[in-house]
């Protein structure tokens, strides 16, 4: 059962052809939802040619291959990655889709500026799968991020002299699978949660302060740093109702003559690099494991049964859909889908569908 806040198995009856053929193809992934996934911003590039368009034109060039790196390891494990294609000229030209200039500075000589780059997800999906490289591009839900830091007997979260709460603030990137917000630290904050119940991974406040945020899960980081040797050891805590509570452990090391503010910087990014990383494994494409599940989804109205369809294209595991009765009450469906039932819940769940 199949609906906002379930899927009942079943086994689907057979449908005519001509049926079937005709809603899967109103229902494949919608691409407005994929763009997102398959854009990068930020692309810094800086050329210095004979010619300000020289150089704007190789700048462009230059931005668009730099894009392209981003994004295929934006979709793959880190393992992985060592097999990555690189894009010919004509690869290039299939798979971008358009380009933005967000900022730009130019001489008689130089071109300095930042990009946004748009590709189209087909020609991304097909080069990965070519060069037999896995990749993910489900989107998770945002995570808030709720930065506990250990001094002493101390647990600081909300607190001005948070330093590990300031690095996150500082140091949070757009982009990726899993989208991270990090709250205001406000008198609102302070009052639906303090450091030591974050810690303790007190369910109930958590889940409400992510519903301030417009989230269902949190991400309780507690850091605790050492001086000798500089180090921060981290232990991250995903909360949520779609998961299983998971907890992570890293320790980043400091170099010499390293301020605490670097230090926390490069935590920062480490932790963030592995919630990312365990989010793709969990997600992954199998495109050799193909099933089907008959499912009923309750309904109130014809506007509700739009929206969950919708929902449905949307979803990459979900390879086509075919509807075996529609009525005032409920649709009964047939899901071909690839990989396990567990990755097409976990799906379902980043759209608030629960199986």
């Amino acid at each position: 059962m199949v609906h906002r806040g379930g899927l009942r198995g079943g086994w689907l009856r057979a449908l005519g052809v001509g049926l079937a053929v005709a809603l899967v193809a109103a229902l494949l992934p919608d691409t407005a939802h994929a763009e997102g996934v398959f854009t990068v911003t930020g692309v810094p590039v800086d050329v210095t040619a004979d010619t300000a368009a020289a150089a704007r034109e190789q700048a462009l060039l230059e931005g668009q291959r730099k894009a392209a790196q981003i994004l295929l390891r934006r979709l793959t494990l880190k393992q992985d990655q060592s097999n990555l294609p690189v894009l010919s000229d004509s690869q290039l030209v299939e798979a971008v889709q358009g380009i933005e200039v967000e900022s730009e500075k130019i001489s008689t000589v130089r071109y300095l500026g930042q990009l946004t780059v748009r590709f189209q997800p087909d020609a991304i999906r097909n080069l990965l799968r070519t060069a037999g490289v896995r990749y993910a591009e489900t989107v998770s839900k945002p995570l808030v991020v709720v930065p506990v830091y250990r001094s002493g007997d101390t647990l600081m979260l909300w607190d001005e002299t948070n330093p590990w709460l300031a690095a996150w603030g500082a140091n949070v990137e757009k982009g990726g699978l899993v989208p991270l917000i990090v709250p205001f630290g406000d008198l609102t904050d302070m009052a639906a949660i303090t450091g030591e119940e974050a810690a303790d991974g007190n369910v109930a406040k958590l889940a409400a302060l992510a519903q301030r945020y417009h989230a269902t899960d949190t991400l309780v980081v507690v850091a605790t740093a050492s001086s000798d040797p500089p180090a921060v050891d981290i232990a991250a805590s995903r909360y949520g109702p779609a998961q299983q509570e998971r907890t992570d452990i890293l320790r980043v090391t400091g170099t010499p003559g390293e301020t605490e503010e670097s230090l926390l910087a490069r935590a920062v990014t480490e932790v963030r690099a592995q919630v990312e990383e365990s989010w793709k494994q969990e997600n992954i494409l199998r495109f050799d494991e193909a099933q089907m599940l008959s499912v009923t989804v309750p309904l109130r109205d014809l506007p509700e049964w739009l929206d969950v369809r919708k929902k449905l294209g949307e979803i990459v595991f979900v390879r086509s859909i075919e509807i075996v009765s529609l009525s005032k009450k409920e649709a009964v469906v047939g899901l071909h889908y690839i990989g396990d039932v567990g990755q097409l819940k976990l799906a379902l769940a980043q759209k608030d569908l629960d199986l």
